[in-house]
C-alpha cells in the first residue's frame, strides 16, 4: 500500500508539472472545460435525485454551491477526475460548439442570438454532460445494407427523444412510432440501454447532425472519435 501511494504521489506531481508546461492556451481551453463540466455536474445534483453511478462524498453538498472557478490543475484533484468534469465539459462543447476562448458572457451575447437549431443542440450538450451515459437509451435506423446509421433516437431516462439524422429534432409521436417500426426490421443492433453501446456505431456521411451527436457521445465517455476538432487545440 506504501508502494502505491508512493507511485501515486509521484505521477501526481508528474503530472502537475506536464499540466504547467502546456501552452496557455490550451490551459485556458482546458480550464473553461473544466468549470462547463462541473457547472453541468452540480446543477444536475442541486435539483435531481443524485444517480446510482454517481460517489458524493460528505463535502460535496458545499462544492455545488462553489463558484470559484476550476484552473487546469483541477486535474490532479481526485474529485475533478471521479464526477469526469472534462468529459461533461468536452459534451458540452462539442454539442453547442461552444467558443472556448471567450468568456461565458461573451458566449451568450444578446446581439449573437443562436438559432432555434442552436439552442436545441446547447440544451442537449447540457443535458448530455449533466447526467450519466448509463441513463440513456436509444434506437437507430441504418442505411440500406451498408450498416451506417440514417437515423438516431436518444432520450435520458423518460424524457423526450432527440433525434438526429441531417437536424437535430425533438420529433412528434407519430414521427417516433414509424421510425421505431422502420428500426425494428432487419437483424442488425438497432437499440441500446446505454451510450456506451453507440460506441461502435459510424453515421452515413451527409448525416451532419448525426455525426455531432456521436462526437458528443464520445467525449462525454472520453473518447475521441475519428475525424472530430478538437475544442482544446487551436484551430
Amino acid at each position: 500500500m506504501a508502494r502505491q501511494a508512493e507511485v501515486s504521489t509521484t505521477f501526481r506531481a508528474e503530472f502537475r508539472e506536464e499540466l504547467q508546461a502546456l501552452p496557455a492556451e490550451s490551459r485556458a481551453r482546458l480550464s473553461v472545460l473544466l468549470n462547463i463540466g462541473r457547472e453541468a455536474c452540480s446543477a444536475t445534483l442541486r435539483t435531481g435525485p443524485v444517480p446510482p453511478s454517481v460517489e458524493v462524498r460528505k463535502d460535496d453538498a458545499l462544492s455545488w454551491n462553489d463558484t470559484t472557478p476550476l484552473d487546469t490543475l483541477a486535474l490532479c484533484d481526485p474529485r475533478t477526475l471521479s464526477q469526469r468534469y472534462l468529459e461533461r465539459g468536452l459534451a458540452a462543447a462539442y454539442a453547442g460548439k461552444l467558443t472556448l476562448d471567450t468568456s461565458a458572457s461573451d458566449r451568450s451575447a444578446p446581439n449573437e442570438r443562436p438559432s432555434v437549431s442552436e439552442r436545441a443542440w446547447s440544451r442537449f450538450g447540457r443535458e448530455l454532460a449533466g447526467t450519466e451515459p448509463s441513463e440513456w437509451s436509444w434506437f437507430a435506423c441504418y442505411k440500406g445494407g451498408s450498416g451506417m446509421l440514417d437515423k438516431l433516437y436518444v432520450r435520458h431516462g423518460n424524457s423526450a427523444w432527440w433525434s438526429f439524422a441531417t437536424s437535430i429534432d425533438r420529433p412528434l409521436r407519430e414521427q417516433i412510432a414509424a421510425d421505431r417500426k422502420r428500426a425494428s426490421s432487419g437483424g442488425k443492433n438497432r437499440h441500446g440501454s446505454s451510450l456506451e453501446s453507440l460506441l461502435t456505431q459510424e453515421g452515413a456521411p451527409h448525416r451532419r447532425a448525426l455525426h455531432r451527436a456521436l462526437t458528443s457521445v464520445h467525449a462525454r465517455l472520453g473518447k475521441v472519435r475519428s475525424g472530430a476538432n478538437d475544442p482544446v487545440t487551436p484551430a
